[in-house]
């Protein structure tokens, strides 16, 4: 339930299904999910939060950006979610012209259009000529909502800037 994003029970339970977990663990499900302490914290009174999964199913298919920073630098980052694959490139400010390029030169370049684009809400990407771009290029801009987060990168992201952090620790003997 956590390293799924607390998701539902019964997105839970079908996936789990499918991959042929037994009926007796299937069947506690339900009370893991409505007792787990930060799904009762961030439910609205009177919704029933639903979350759906999706699983890529080849490379190239969903992908998602953030930008990471990392002591005076910006860094454009990407990462397929199927293969969790992930390139990045250092850019100069936030604006729309260069995460355009920075799409382009990380990843169009080399490994073509995505069919799906996931990003936070950047203000550089979440305007009307950077969708009309992508879209010329078959890509699918989807925005996550305020406050939400692309997931996938944000997590790849927190632990590449843990790995420069280390690498650039002195080595004591």
């Amino acid at each position: 339930h956590l390293r799924w994003w607390h998701a539902g029970a019964t997105s839970m339970r079908n996936l789990l299904q499918a991959a042929g977990i037994p009926n007796d663990v299937l069947d506690e499900i339900p009370d893991l999910v409505r007792n787990c302490r930060e799904c009762r914290a961030w439910a609205e009174a009177g919704k029933t939060t639903i979350a759906s999964t999706s699983l890529p199913e080849r490379f190239n298919q969903y992908a998602e950006t953030d930008i990471l920073f990392y002591r005076d630098y910006e860094v454009f980052h990407i990462i397929d979610r199927c293969t969790r694959w992930h390139a990045g490139s250092v850019i100069p400010n936030k604006e729309e012209q260069t995460l355009l390029d920075a799409i382009h030169d990380t990843w169009l370049k080399t490994f073509g259009p995505m069919q799906l684009l996931y990003t936070d809400g950047e203000s550089g990407l979440v305007t009307d000529r950077t969708k009309d771009h992508l879209k010329r290029q078959g890509i699918e801009l989807k925005v996550r909502a305020r406050e939400q987060h692309a997931r996938y990168v944000e997590r790849h992201g927190a632990v590449l800037r843990v790995c420069m952090h280390i690498a650039e620790e002195p080595v004591s003997y």
